[in-house]
């Protein structure tokens, strides 16, 4: 990282941490304070913090290379957009809130006026209450009121602009409508828009009939003669009637079936009652819904003057017995906003603080326990009680003590724990039962995690998130992490065990440092196995709502964004949890989360509020299995052949079934797709391809020999019929487009700049081509085994083939799952092609090449059975099948005669199937004037005692001394060559 980036990622900090403190001081600011001066003064600061934020992004971004950016945790977290949305979240609520400062300055200059023409006319003055805005939450039936009211109010209101209305428009919605408008900027144009948006979603009058209807029709039953119901039956199918006659639809003829409807849903004793009362004699007409209308007014009337006399009665039974009636509550109507729900679930009652409810249910008379007047907390016979205290009052009563840490508790965010219990109380038989539905949001559970600034012995210092678990025996870290960091690794063997037997391999450990945000002097050694897989999912599942929790102010906590669901690069095990915990520990109530106090601050766990839904859990459990690391240590020196998964297996079946062969004896084969109906073809991947390959053509512009590299390329592959021009009627087939690049080895001899195809490329779906297809089995032996062996023999000789993949053709329907874009020039017209043959960058072009080099020496062993062939057709053959590591050959034979003969006739094999070997190259001169002079490798030197130097496998051998030489590169600044050598069989003689 260069010194300017370093300077450019500080001011970007810098300025994300005035934002975030931005937005906290805000939440803390009491709303006196906010006034119209104060917010735009706010405003102007926050805009010129975001423009200093987006110029060093800029900045940065120029002068980070394109492949440096896929390392950088700032790219890689895309920090610009988390800061973008956050700008965009303070600015808007400062402009929501300046449009409230202006609509209630309107309002009361507004009623003011009024009250004045008013005093003016009567000689009196009378202030009028303020109109409040309607608000919508996304009801249907709701729309035609609210549309109206907010017409005459404000759309028709001329002294606003279309921006003040724009704003009243957006703190007039909640819940489903706010979510249609909150891609809305606030501007003057986007106004007719948004009410647009709104009328075109909500103005249905399909939509409403239909939901008017419902709800017309699906009221609920009566069980017992109630008053309460009555006149919500009544009230309901008034209001229903009246929504669809707004809509201009007639009613007139519906009283039969209006009344029928009701009828069904009176209780035994009113329909009977009914029907007496309709029914005097047969002549008589047709009873109209006014007649049933007065005749259910008539009966909850009698109903009320009957209920308040019974009340009287059973309050003076109370007196003079020890008797508890059990309440009723059939009447489910709110006290508090008359809705048809009970206090507990009342909107308006939650918002309130707990001195505010337990203030209203006295001045009510209300149960403590269970919100329903009729009696007191003594007599309740409602077994529940406090789900914080366990007293003998309502949950959402509970107040907290004066000695308890007390921190300031929004209106509308209650106690996290007086939101998760809701008791509906609701009776099945009158008098008799009470049934009790406790129905509690599902709390999700919090693990522990930490960020940490690590350290290599290099110094490279970045800093990661952590996972700390008492129940891993060892600390991981992730293979991305790993690199970053450039950790030195260990060569280790072992397996992870974990809940239901799941495994996992390792191959490398690694040591690094951990060191505290909260107190700089704690530096902590850790050893860290390195996964290649992910360590786990992102942690939390789901983002959390961050709740003002009284026993959690003001602690230094390990990782600050705890809530906010992000991957995890570092597992910390029991080891390391050993030496950082430290003795306090906070306690909240049940449903928050319990604090631990750590040398990295801070640590969060247990249950957290969140309303998921999803029944997954996670359990960490990991163990080095040393047993299994010998298991597979024998087998690795007893050769064991490794059994295939179902997927391996699938794989191997469908190369079987498929693969064919042309008349040039090249082989055919098909993609290994995991499903017969790829996603892949869904996502919009050539809109991406293009992108992309803009992105390479920039690249040209700064690089013009790569750029001619790279079209001496892509013209071989036109050239040898490897890349084909898509036909013009076939364009418009579904296919996949893969995004291309260049990747430039200096230290190959022939082929410098090698062109990758983007296989992992995902397209607007989230799903990529690699997704889709299955990888593969290995099959070819262990790397140590293959050079092992090739040591063994005196001579020895190696070889590659050439454009390995390039030599296997894709079926036809498979060609367009490989697409690319191209063009020589920017003038020119961008052009589709195809790939026909295995393409390098697909997941299972390894798999692909690697299978087909032994289906010709498979193929080439059954052609010869039952006839009489040489001993070095067969050598030849387990040469093709055991003596390859992907395509470089290593080999040899106890006499230059017969490596010769060996030589010649893998050549031949391979050569029908249209295999070339090339580079060749070994440590004895007989057999180098055997191979022609252009297939022979350029670093041999033959002419000069063989002292000259090929690499295979990234291994330097050394032809003249005989010997493997390792080159490992110690720093990036001071390269330091360390040469570990192994000497052929002959030294040993």
């Amino acid at each position: 990282m260069t010194e300017k980036q370093k300077q450019l990622l500080a001011m970007l900090e810098d300025s994300a941490t005035v934002l975030r403190k931005t937005q906290v001081n805000l939440k803390k600011c009491p709303k006196e304070r906010l006034t119209k001066g104060y917010i735009e003064s706010r405003l102007k600061m926050i805009d010129e913090y975001w423009a200093t934020f987006n110029h060093s992004h800029q900045e940065l971004v120029k002068a980070t290379p394109t492949e440096q950016r896929g390392v950088l945790p700032y790219f890689l977290n895309e920090e610009f957009f988390v800061y973008e949305d956050l700008y965009n979240v303070l600015r808007g609520d400062l402009m929501d809130r300046i449009a409230s400062l202006m609509h209630e300055t309107l309002m009361e200059t507004s009623v003011a006026n009024s009250s004045y023409a008013i005093a003016g006319t009567q000689n009196n003055f009378v202030r009028l209450p303020r109109i409040e805005l309607p608000t919508f939450s996304g009801s249907y039936e709701e729309w035609p009121a609210f549309k109206d009211l907010f017409i005459s109010l404000v759309h028709n209101n001329k002294m606003l602009s279309d921006v003040q209305r724009l704003h009243y428009l957006k703190t007039s919605v909640t819940a489903e409508a706010s979510s249609l408008l909150r891609h809305i900027q606030i501007t003057s144009d986007n106004y007719s828009q948004a009410w647009l948006i709104l009328k075109t979603r909500y103005g249905n009058k399909r939509l409403i009939l239909n939901n008017n209807l419902k709800k017309l029709v699906n009221q609920r039953k009566m069980n017992t003669q109630s008053a309460a119901q009555l006149k919500i039956l009544l009230d309901t199918t008034s209001e229903c009637l009246h929504n669809i006659q707004n809509l201009n639809v007639s009613v007139d003829s519906w009283d039969p079936l209006v009344i029928f409807l009701l009828v069904q849903k009176l209780d035994p004793e009113t329909h009977k009652d009914w029907e007496e009362h309709a029914y005097k004699s047969d002549s008589e007409p047709l009873p109209k819904w006014n007649d049933f209308k007065e005749f259910l007014e008539a009966k909850f009337r009698t109903l009320e003057l009957l209920t308040n006399n019974t009340k009287e009665v059973k309050s003076n039974k109370e007196r003079s017995t020890c008797h508890v009636a059990t309440p009723t509550f059939e009447n489910r109507s709110c006290v508090m906003c008359k809705e048809s729900h009970t206090l507990c679930h009342c909107k308006e009652f939650t918002k309130m603080e707990p001195t505010e409810r337990s203030e209203y249910v006295k001045n009510n008379n209300l149960c403590y326990n269970c919100l329903v007047p009729g009696h007191s907390a003594s007599k309740c016979r409602v077994p529940v009680s406090c789900r914080i205290c366990h007293r003998r009052h309502h949950s959402l009563l509970h107040q907290l003590k004066q000695t308890e840490p007390v921190a300031p508790t929004s209106p509308s965010q209650p106690l996290a724990s007086s939101l998760h219990v809701v008791e509906d109380i609701e009776e099945v038989q009158a008098n008799t039962v009470i049934a009790l539905h406790l129905n509690t949001r599902q709390n999700s559970a919090l693990l522990a995690t930490a960020v940490v600034e690590a350290r290599s012995n290099q110094g490279h210092i970045i800093p990661l998130r952590a996972l700390i678990d008492q129940g891993s025996e060892e600390s991981f870290i992730s293979e991305k992490a790993a690199q970053l960091l450039k950790l030195d690794r260990q060569h280790v063997r072992g397996s992870i065990t974990g809940l239901g037997s799941m495994r996992a391999e390792i191959n490398h450990v690694c040591e690094l440092q951990i060191k505290s945000q909260w107190d700089k002097t704690f530096v902590l050694p850790v050893k860290a196995y390195v996964m290649s897989k992910q360590l786990t999912r992102k942690l939390p599942k789901k983002h959390i709502v961050q709740q003002p929790w009284p026993h959690l102010q003001g602690l230094h906590l390990a990782d600050p964004n705890y809530n906010n669901s992000g991957p995890i690069d570092l597992l910390l095990g029991v080891r390391v949890y050993a030496r950082i915990l430290q003795a306090e520990v906070v306690k909240g109530p049940p449903g928050t989360p319990c604090a631990q106090k750590t040398d990295l601050g801070w640590i969060l766990f247990g249950e957290s509020d969140s309303t998921s839904q999803e029944d997954s859990y996670l359990v960490m459990h990991h163990q080095v299995d040393i047993e299994d690391t010998l298991k597979s240590l024998w087998e690795i020196e007893t050769d064991t052949k490794r059994k295939y998964t179902k997927e391996e297996q699938l794989c191997e079946e469908i190369y079987e079934k498929t693969v064919t062969r042309n008349q040039e004896g090249r082989y055919i084969v098909k993609l290994p797709f995991k499903t017969e109906n790829p996603k892949v073809l869904d996502g919009n991947t050539k809109e991406i391809a293009t992108k992309r390959f803009m992105q390479l053509e920039r690249r040209f512009k700064r690089s013009p020999n790569l750029k001619t590299e790279y079209i001496k390329g892509i013209n071989d592959y036109l050239e040898e019929g490897h890349l084909e021009e898509v036909p013009e009627k076939e364009k418009e087939d579904k296919s996949v487009y893969l995004p291309h690049h260049a990747v430039i080895r200096d230290d190959k001899e022939t082929t410098r700049t090698r062109i990758v195809f983007d296989g992992s490329c995902k397209g607007s779906n989230n799903v990529s081509l690699n997704d889709e297809l299955m990888i593969g089995p290995q099959l070819q032996d262990d790397l140590r085994n293959l050079l092992m062996r090739w040591r063994l023999k005196r001579i020895c000789f190696v070889a590659d083939v050439q454009k390995m993949y390039r030599q296997i053709l894709v079926t036809k329907e498979d060609a367009n799952y490989q697409r690319i874009l191209w063009r020589q020039d920017e003038s020119e017209e961008l052009k589709e092609y195809r790939m026909l043959r295995v393409t390098f960058g697909t997941a299972p072009a390894p798999y692909l090449a690697v299978k087909t080099l032994q289906k010709i020496a498979t193929d080439e062993e059954e052609k010869q059975l039952g006839k009489q062939t040489n001993k070095h057709s067969e050598v030849a053959i387990k040469t093709i099948k055991e003596d390859f590591y992907m395509d470089d050959m290593l080999s040899g034979a106890a006499t230059a005669e017969e490596a010769i003969a060996i030589a010649k006739e893998v050549t031949r094999i391979l050569k029908q199937g249209g295999f070339q070997l090339m580079k060749w190259s070994s440590n004895n001169i007989e057999f180098m004037k055997s191979i022609d002079e252009d297939k022979r490798s350029a670093n041999a030197q033959i002419e000069l005692n063989l002292d000259g130097t090929i690499k295979a496998l990234g291994i330097a051998w050394n032809l003249g001394a005989d010997q493997f030489q390792y080159s490992c590169i110690e720093t990036d600044l001071l390269c330091c060559a360390k040469f570990v050598t192994i000497t052929n069989a002959k030294d040993d003689n």
